[in-house]
């Protein structure tokens, strides 16, 4: 869990234009691409953790 945060963390010392083709969003600029990272790796990881709780 927490590896998934720090590699979202390395995204932030990225260059401020840098940017990323999602293959259904289309081009991302960095603040979307990490907003969106945070937003689907938390939603993941909410899954796991219930699957877990079984």
């Amino acid at each position: 869990m927490s590896e998934a945060r720090k590699n979202i963390e390395k995204l932030r010392s990225l260059d401020v234009n840098a940017n990323f083709d999602h293959p259904v969003f289309g081009m991302l600029i960095k603040a979307q691409t990490i907003r969106f990272l945070e937003v689907h790796t938390n939603h993941h990881l909410k899954i796991i953790a219930d699957i877990l709780k079984e």
